[in-house]
């Protein structure tokens, strides 16, 4: 009775596969959107996604699902088996049926589905072997032939294998060739260099010979005047080549400087660099005039300072044309904002491209508004002008002078200890760019002082730029800032001289 009962609900389920009548669902089927219908009661028995849906989803009017990926005939098959529990599968059916019994979640077709992959399976196994069979009865040859062909097979990839390694010994014997050329050129640059040292040498030699004939002249009386001292260096330019002479007109040389030593007095010459001194801009948009003031006579206290001038960018645009009487700037952007950061940051770019020093604080591209940030060309992080790229997060916690890579480096010189205060404001950022070099840490491995040479090839003229991961102000202006007792006046104006002098 069991039995005889279950065909006939199936028979009667049938009859409502695909009927509008009693239908609570609409399924939109395949590419031309076809119309089926179904009924929840009814598919919630084997597929339980359909189930999840129904229950999750409270809905009293009529569900609408979608199935773009299978065609309308196949999904009415799969319609009948949830109605009747009986379905067809076929070769080519067989894909579509089995990723919708995985997505439907129905258990029961994944059972019929393994079932035909089985056999289907077994009966491929079958025809290979009886062609097999087949061929054997044709040719009893047949199975010598594929031996020769197994046999050609493996002949060919050893050739391809030895193909590879020829190629390999090429490429290290060209590595090889390359090295013994790299070593002959430093092997040139070796002998020129020894060359070069030689020439200074000379120059020493009469540089020290005219030095002792300058002090016969001079009778023990030196003058400090600066503006005596460059003329007195460009009076004894001619001097300087006394010692390669010859007897004759050297004697006729001495009585030249015995006579202008008579007539007016002759000092002793200094180095050119203290001659050429260099001019520093500073644009600051903080309109702090002790803070200014301080910074100044700090700088011009230095030997190498001439001028200092200072350029408020908070006030007016800085245009690059500003900026070429400058040897080395210091840029600080803080409480006020910036005038066009984006002309200010490419003006800034093209004067290191043109042999100008650079020295920024790290609060000039870190700031918390956008406005007092700088802009333009110089902070794009894919040219990589920067010597790096810091992140978001700022410390604060108190900190020292950590690891020195360079000690004898000239940002360095006569600097004894950095201590930064109570907050220590510092970024933190732990990576360099490339082409750029860490002079100096903080205590935990922060980036302290870095540097970075944009003179390359493209660029032959360019100068430095220095990134300083602390702020400009002292105790002295902010408690929490830096120890003005500590080197950090001396670490800023070295910077700003060395970057300078390139």
């Amino acid at each position: 009775m069991s039995k005889t009962f279950v065909n006939d609900l199936s028979f009667s389920y049938s009859s409502y596969v695909n009927n509008q009548s009693l239908s609570d669902i609409i399924f939109i089927v395949g590419d031309q959107e076809l119309e089926m219908y179904g009924h929840q009661i009814i598919l919630c028995n084997l597929s339980r996604t359909f189930k999840n849906i129904f229950t999750s989803i409270p809905n009293k009017g009529i569900f609408k699902l979608t199935f773009y990926n299978i065609k309308p005939k196949i999904f009415l098959s799969l319609l009948t088996f949830l109605y009747t529990g009986s379905i067809t599968i076929t070769v080519k059916n067989f894909p579509q049926l089995k990723s919708m019994a995985k997505l439907l979640k129905i258990d029961l077709l994944k059972k019929h589905c393994k079932k035909f992959n089985k056999k289907y399976q077994m009966k491929k196994e079958g025809q290979i072997i009886m062609k097999r069979i087949y061929q054997i009865k044709k040719n009893p040859n047949f199975l010598d032939l594929e031996k020769e062909k197994e046999k050609e097979k493996k002949k060919n990839k050893e050739k391809e294998r030895e193909k590879k390694r020829e190629k390999e010994k090429e490429k290290e014997k060209g590595k090889e060739y390359n090295k013994e050329k790299e070593r002959e050129k430093e092997y040139e640059r070796e002998r020129e260099r020894k060359k070069e040292k030689e020439k200074l040498k000379q120059k020493e030699k009469t540089s020290l010979i005219t030095k002792k004939q300058i002090k016969k002249t001079q009778n023990g009386n030196q003058v400090n005047d600066p503006i005596k001292k460059i003329f007195a260096y460009s009076s004894l330019k001619d001097s300087t080549n006394i010692g390669s002479l010859n007897r004759k007109q050297h004697q006729n040389k001495e009585t030249v400087t015995q006579k202008r030593a008579c007539s007016k007095p002759i000092y002793p010459p200094i180095q050119p660099l203290f001659v050429n001194k260099l001019k520093i801009g500073l644009v600051i948009t903080d309109p702090n005039f002790q803070l200014i003031k301080s910074l100044s006579q700090n700088l011009l206290s230095h030997p190498m300072v001439q001028m200092v001038q200072v350029l408020l960018a908070s006030e007016r645009k800085i245009e690059p044309n500003e900026l070429k009487k400058f040897d080395s700037l210091l840029v600080y952007s803080h409480k006020k904002k910036v005038r066009n950061p984006r002309l200010l940051g490419s003006s800034l770019l093209s004067f290191v491209t043109d042999g100008g020093g650079l020295v920024l604080f790290t609060i000039n591209f870190m700031n918390y508004q956008k406005d007092q940030k700088l802009y333009g060309k110089l902070m794009d992080p894919q040219n990589g002008w920067l010597p790096f790229y810091p992140n978001a997060t700022v410390l604060q916690k108190p900190s020292k002078l950590g690891s020195v890579y360079h000690r004898k480096h000239p940002i360095l010189k006569n600097v004894k200890s950095f201590n930064g205060g109570n907050s220590s404001f510092r970024i933190h950022a732990k990576r360099v760019t490339k082409g750029s070099k860490i002079i100096a840490k903080w205590e935990d491995n922060n980036i302290l002082i870095s540097e970075k040479c944009l003179r390359n090839n493209v660029y032959q003229n360019s100068g430095r730029i220095i990134v300083l991961n602390f702020g400009l102000p002292n105790s002295n202006f902010n408690k929490n800032s830096w120890d003005a007792n500590s080197s950090g006046d001396l670490i800023i104006s070295n910077s700003l001289v060395y970057a300078g002098t390139f």
